[in-house]
C-alpha cells in the first residue's frame, strides 16, 4: 500500500476509532464515579436471650468473633442453645458464666459442654451447710467441668475481665455471702457487660435481698438494656433498682406456662412504669437478639 493510500484509509477510519475511544473513556469514567467507597467496617456486639421456656440462657457474641454463655437452660434445653450458638458462628465457647445452681440455669450444660470446648466457667461458689451442693444437678456440672479441665472459679464483686474490647464486670455477689433465704438465688453472679458507651446488666436471679444488698454497696449499675432477674418475680425488679439503673430495654425469660406464675404482673407494671421497652421469651416465637455497635443499641 503506497502512503498516500495509507492515508486516506486512516482519514475514513479515525472518526470511528475517536467515538470508540471516547465512548470507552466514558464508559470506565461513569463506572469509577458510579462505584461506592467500601463500607468501613463497624465492630459490633450481639446479645442474644435464647428461648429455652422456663429458664435462662443468653450469650455473647463479641467483635472478634469470641462468645460468652450465661446460664445454659433448663434440663432438655441445650439442644436449642447449641443450635443458636451454631448460628451464630460458634465454634467454642471463650466463657461459661452459670448465674445460680438452680437446674432451670444450668440444667443445658451437659448439652452445651458435650458440643463445644470451653475454655473456663464461672460461678457463686454458693453451697449449702456443710458445703453441700444444692442439687444434683450442680453436682453434675462440677463433676464434668473436672473431667474437661476446665477451671471453674467463684468470682466476686469487683472482678473485672477485657475481652476482645468488652468489658466483663462483677458486680455480685460479695462477701460475706448473704444468708437471706433463697440463699442459691440472692447470691446470684450479676454482670455488667460494656461495650464503648453501651451496657448490657444480666441480673441473675436476685430476690428483694440480694438487690438490696447491691444496692447498698452503690456501684455503678446503669444500663440501657436490663436481663429481669428471676424471671420477672413480683419479689425482684424493685422501683429501687430501676431507679439505679434507668434501663430502656428489658428482657424477661419465663416459659409460657410455669408453676409459678411468671413473669408477675406487678413486675411488669413496674418494668412499664419505668418508660423500658419490655421484651418476653413467653411472648417470642424464637430467640430475641439485640446488637451494639458501641453506640446503641438496636433492637429486634
Amino acid at each position: 500500500m503506497s502512503v498516500s493510500s495509507y492515508f486516506a484509509v486512516l482519514r475514513r477510519v479515525l472518526p470511528q476509532l475517536t467515538l470508540i475511544f471516547l465512548a470507552t473513556v466514558a464508559m470506565l469514567a461513569g463506572y469509577l464515579m458510579g462505584r461506592r467507597p467500601p463500607t468501613p467496617y463497624t465492630p459490633r456486639v450481639l446479645v442474644t436471650v435464647v428461648n429455652v421456656g422456663h429458664g435462662e440462657a443468653s450469650w455473647i457474641r463479641t467483635p472478634g468473633g469470641k462468645f460468652i454463655l450465661i446460664g445454659a437452660g433448663p434440663p432438655g434445653s441445650g439442644s436449642a442453645v447449641v443450635e443458636s450458638l451454631r448460628g451464630a458462628g460458634a465454634r467454642r465457647i471463650d466463657l461459661l458464666i452459670l448465674p445460680y445452681p438452680y437446674e432451670e440455669v444450668i440444667g443445658g450444660v451437659p448439652e452445651v459442654l458435650e458440643e463445644f470446648p470451653l475454655r473456663g466457667a464461672w460461678d457463686s461458689g454458693y453451697k449449702l451447710q456443710n458445703y453441700e451442693n444444692v442439687n444434683d444437678m450442680q453436682g453434675q456440672v462440677e463433676s464434668m467441668l473436672a473431667a474437661r479441665n476446665i477451671p471453674l472459679q467463684a468470682v466476686r464483686a469487683g472482678q473485672k475481665f477485657p475481652i476482645d474490647g468488652v468489658n466483663i464486670e462483677v458486680l455480685a455477689p460479695a462477701e460475706p455471702l448473704l444468708t437471706a433465704k433463697p440463699g442459691s438465688v440472692n447470691n446470684s453472679v450479676v454482670v455488667k457487660v460494656t461495650f464503648g458507651s453501651t451496657a448490657f446488666l444480666f441480673a441473675g436471679g436476685l430476690e428483694r435481698a440480694g438487690e438490696m444488698a447491691l444496692l447498698a454497696r452503690a456501684p455503678e449499675i446503669a444500663a440501657e438494656w436490663l436481663r429481669v432477674p428471676r424471671f420477672g418475680s413480683r419479689e425482684a425488679t424493685s422501683p429501687e433498682l430501676l431507679r439505679q439503673v434507668r434501663p430502656s430495654i428489658a428482657v424477661v425469660s419465663a416459659g409460657k406456662v410455669n408453676a409459678g406464675g411468671y413473669p408477675h404482673q406487678e413486675t411488669l407494671e413496674r418494668l412499664k412504669a419505668s418508660g423500658a421497652s419490655v421484651y418476653l421469651t413467653s411472648e417470642s416465637e424464637g430467640n430475641i437478639t439485640f446488637e451494639s455497635n458501641g453506640y446503641q443499641i438496636i433492637t429486634p
